[in-house]
């Protein structure tokens, strides 16, 4: 990855953002920034603006002592941000019917195809990327600002949270449903396409419910890595950073 052309509060916000989600700094694990500034080779003016982020995210919690630690991702965090993302996605799909073009609609059914095959391949990060794409493309077609603003507020806390879920279990009922609405998007436009949806959020968090108790904690994904990879960010990332902070 090249980040010659972000600046260093970017590239510690990336670098702590993966190192969360592959489980490299562990669920609970305090996040004290003089040492993360040590580690990863800048100074701390940087680390404390990407944790500041990661806060609104969801992926680090502040508490009242003003220590930070990374999230605990509880089943319940899990049923309750891919409802409430799905029930603003299906809305913003729906406010698209008064608008939508042929070539909209192909978009719409190519980036969803897009999601199902990165999916498939492992490519989560592509995935999510592609679901982003296609839930901007919704906000654009609709036209509606307040939807596009609450939106963008539930992906922006949901799509970092959620991809600390282990998602093996559930890729292929992801991917099948992203195909079949891409289907039904084309051959029966937007209104029923929304519905199958709709299903597919409801299939997910009807499954998220049945999988372990609400008030149990997510366990790592098995990609997750031992604490021993973490590395300076100039080793891991940031090679060749202008410094510009």
């Amino acid at each position: 990855m090249n980040f010659e052309a972000v600046t260093r509060k970017e590239a510690v916000l990336r670098q702590l953002r993966h190192e969360i989600q592959t489980g490299e700094l562990l669920p609970g694990a305090q996040m004290i920034e003089v040492e993360l500034a040590a580690r990863l080779g800048v100074s701390v003016t940087p680390v404390r603006e990407a944790v500041a982020e990661l806060i609104s995210e969801g992926l680090v919690q502040g508490e009242p002592n003003k220590r930070k630690r990374v999230t605990v991702l509880k089943q319940r965090d899990a049923v309750e941000l891919t409802d409430c993302q799905g029930i603003l996605l299906v809305a913003a799909l729906r406010r698209t019917a008064a608008h939508v073009t042929a070539e909209n609609l192909r978009d719409l059914a190519g980036l969803l195809g897009a999601f199902a095959a990165r999916l498939r391949s492992g490519d989560q990060d592509g995935a999510r990327k592609s679901f982003e794409q296609f839930a901007e493309a919704c906000l654009k077609i609709a036209k509606q600002q307040e939807l596009a603003a609450q939106l963008r507020v539930m992906m922006n806390r949901s799509i970092y949270r959620l991809g600390m879920y282990p998602l093996q279990e559930l890729t292929e009922t992801w991917a099948v449903g992203a195909e079949q609405t891409a289907r039904i998007l084309q051959d029966s436009g937007v209104k029923a396409a929304a519905d199958r949806l709709e299903d597919l959020f409801g299939a997910v968090v009807a499954a998220l419910y049945a999988e372990r108790p609400l008030d149990a904690p997510v366990p790592l994904p098995s990609s997750a890595l031992p604490q021993a990879h973490l590395a300076p960010l100039g080793a891991a990332a940031g090679e060749g950073l202008e410094d510009r902070e």
